[in-house]
């Protein structure tokens, strides 16, 4: 599944099977082109926007922890987003270890790039 919003989400192997995966987040050139105000307008919309999917969409139990785990992350982000702290330029690097819920965001990430 394909989440549409300012957080482009991107993931590839961390060496060796058993070392996980790593996650990267970027955000889109139309993010980044807005002002403060904008930005900060446009994630809480895509934080009600991915609420709002997790309620109404019929997501199997793998996808939906997946979407947890991404909208976990985006709100984690927003106060920094609010502030004006974030290099929009710049990539954001997570590890995730094997066996941990955030796998299934990973199993979602290569769905949506199928």
């Amino acid at each position: 599944m394909q989440i549409q919003g300012p957080l482009k989400f991107s993931v590839a192997a961390a060496g060796d099977a058993s070392a996980g995966y790593e996650l990267f987040l970027d955000f889109s050139e139309a993010f980044r082109q807005m002002d403060l105000a904008g930005q900060v307008a446009e994630f809480r919309n895509y934080l009600n926007y991915m609420t709002e999917l997790l309620i109404t969409s019929d997501l199997d139990e793998h996808n939906r922890q997946g979407m947890l785990v991404a909208q976990q992350i985006a709100e984690q982000l927003l106060p920094h987003v609010e502030k004006g702290e974030l290099e929009l330029d710049e990539t954001i690097n997570i590890h995730v270890r094997p066996g941990s819920p955030q796998v299934s965001l990973v199993d979602l990430v290569r769905q949506a790039q199928e």
